[in-house]
């Protein structure tokens, strides 16, 4: 629970500025991007870095030292490394969705609710064993949209359980996360290669 909850609250924070990047292409604000000399995905990153909602990210501290603090056996380097490392992996991964989301206003504005589901629904989904979900559901957040990855491996590792999966698996957070975020910005790219203007 700490894990995703924090990666999605940095995530959310540096990319505040693709939640509202539906109504930037709406107004045309986009065209005007595309003017200048610097990326359209670095303006819009920087447009806005919200750090201001701190609800998520205290929430997110509390559960990781908590579960931290609450186990019998005191957690080494290693391991804090490791913690550390599927937090990053988390917010590559959580940016991929983001930069999915605001892609998808190329093509449509009023499709990026669907994503809700990816974010908030895979943030609520992870914050608990992938044991408990039926297969399908449980491969899709191994395998399509890889949280189980970034959460839940590397913390079954963490507490000493049995994996169902094969061990080196739990090592996969950062190419589980960086392989998302190549594919947000790939698909990023197409859209603003095919960007034809509003029109205004």
């Amino acid at each position: 629970y700490g894990i995703v909850t924090l990666s999605f609250a940095l995530a959310s924070a540096l990319g505040a500025g693709l939640f509202s990047f539906s109504g930037m292409v709406r107004m045309g604000d986009v065209d005007r991007l595309m003017m200048r000399p610097h990326s359209v995905l670095f303006q819009v990153v920087a447009s806005k870095l919200d750090f201001t909602r701190f609800g998520r990210l205290t929430m997110g501290v509390i559960g990781l030292v908590y579960g931290i603090v609450m186990q019998p056996q005191p957690f080494h380097a290693a391991q804090y490394g490791m913690i550390a490392l599927c937090i990053v992996s988390g917010v590559m991964l959580f940016m991929g969705v983001l930069l999915l989301q605001g892609a998808t206003s190329f093509w449509t504005v009023e499709g990026m609710e669907a994503f809700n589901a990816l974010t908030y629904g895979g943030i609520a989904m992870a914050s608990y064993p992938l044991e408990i979900y039926k297969n399908w559901l449980r491969d899709f957040f191994m395998y399509i949209i890889p949280l189980g990855f970034l959460n839940y491996l590397p913390a079954m590792m963490l507490f000493g359980k049995e994996l169902p999966y094969p061990a080196w698996m739990a090592y996969m957070a950062p190419v589980a996360g960086g392989a998302f975020l190549a594919v947000g910005i790939a698909v990023w790219q197409l859209g603003v290669r095919h960007y034809r203007s509003t029109g205004a």
